[in-house]
């Protein structure tokens, strides 16, 4: 539970940070290409001043000229430096198909930024300063990785340190629990025989009082039991699970018990499992996980259940189904949280709302897939996911 929080603080830091990083980045790459354009687009601008027969310009750039005819064809190329008519009149084309007044064009290899004034187009070299952009570029992208890689594991640390109490916490209240519930076993079990040794000796006047007695401290040791398997079933330092087992076999053994009860509610049982679905897992919490997804069943049939165990794959899906009444959807994501019940009157009854929470924490335990359905046609579905061997 608490590496899944881990796991998920580290995600969420992650991708806090790197959405910012990107934003950082992506402003500065859009500042630095804006601020190019503005240096491009003054150059150009004082470009239409500068004499065109000096060598070099007074600001720097190599440029020069390209005049045209009424009809947009090349008329005269003008350039301080001896260079390729043929480039220059290639340039002028591909200006001409940008149809853009101001622009940037790649021509023979070489960047140029021009400005068609209509009779003239004015060609800039600007591969010093595309060069530049890109090199802040490569190093932004040298940066980034370590730079995630750190904070990865900042983010790591800073996940272990936010859960740290939590965990402790958590750890205390379950060991508490684990603790009073097995302290409170004992006197519970005292009351229990106590009364029943009142019973055989008291009137019938006074019978009904340790009757109601019997039946609470019933109640409670039920609570307990449940509180404690809970207990066992989260404590971290519970050995690993290496034990392997039949599910057929432990399906016949939850439904032996059963039968009675099952005859006596006048319930239609239709069970079926396929043969050989071995399994790795604790044979008693798998147990109790069963006994309790059909004791549910009962609980709730409208009079059918159907309980199968069948493979697909390389899993095993263990599925009982009972025709109640359906659950409605805003409850179906609560039916595994401990102490809730569907009942919302709060009548008394002798459910604590803890078995559904012990099943689905025996499923997390033992690595399964626990979801239930529920619907007018179908009734309530409950399907537990395994890996088999």
């Amino acid at each position: 539970m608490f590496k899944r929080l881990r796991n998920k603080l580290v995600i969420i830091h992650m991708s806090i940070v790197l959405l910012i990083v990107l934003s950082f980045f992506s402003a500065m790459v859009v500042l630095e290409n804006a601020t190019m354009e503005r240096n491009i687009n003054n150059i150009l601008k004082l470009a239409h001043e500068v004499d065109i027969d000096a060598p070099q310009s007074p600001i720097g750039m190599l440029i020069f000229h390209v005049k045209l005819t009424v009809r947009g064809e090349t008329e005269e190329v003008i350039s301080p430096y001896p260079m390729s008519e043929d480039f220059a009149i290639e340039a002028a084309v591909k200006a001409l198909e940008k149809k853009s007044p101001i622009g940037r064009i790649i021509n023979d290899g070489q960047h140029l930024a021009y400005e068609n004034i209509g009779n003239c187009i004015v060609f800039v070299f600007i591969n010093s300063e595309v060069a530049m952009l890109e090199s802040h570029l490569v190093s932004l992208l040298w940066i980034i990785p370590p730079l995630l890689m750190i904070i990865f594991f900042a983010s790591v640390y800073s996940a272990k340190r936010s859960v740290a109490p939590i965990e402790i916490s958590f750890g205390k209240q379950r060991e508490f629990i684990a603790d009073a519930s097995h302290e409170l076993k004992t006197p519970i079990s005292t009351v229990l025989a106590n009364t029943d040794v009142l019973l055989q000796s008291i009137d019938d006047h006074s019978k009904k009082w340790a009757v109601n007695i019997k039946e609470e401290a019933g109640r409670m040791a039920s609570l307990v039991d449940g509180l404690l398997c809970l207990a066992k079933i989260d404590y971290p330092n519970q050995q690993t699970l290496a034990g392997t087992l039949d599910l057929g076999e432990v399906l016949n053994d939850v439904l032996l018990p059963l039968e009675a009860v099952i005859f006596e509610k006048n319930i239609n049982l239709n069970a079926k499992c396929e043969q050989g679905i071995i399994v790795k897992g604790d044979r008693a919490q798998i147990h109790t996980l069963l006994g309790t997804l059909i004791d549910n069943a009962i609980k709730y049939s409208g009079g059918d259940i159907n309980i199968s165990i069948e493979k697909s794959g390389s899993y095993a899906h263990i599925i009982v189904q009972n025709s109640g009444e359906p659950i409605a959807p805003e409850k179906l994501d609560k039916l595994f949280d401990r102490f809730y019940r569907v009942d919302e009157s709060r009548e008394y009854t002798d459910s604590f709302g803890l078995g559904l929470a012990i099943a689905k924490a025996i499923a997390v335990r033992h690595n399964w897939k626990i979801k239930v359905s529920s619907d007018p046609q179908n009734g309530t579905r409950f399907v537990v996911k395994a890996a088999i061997l």
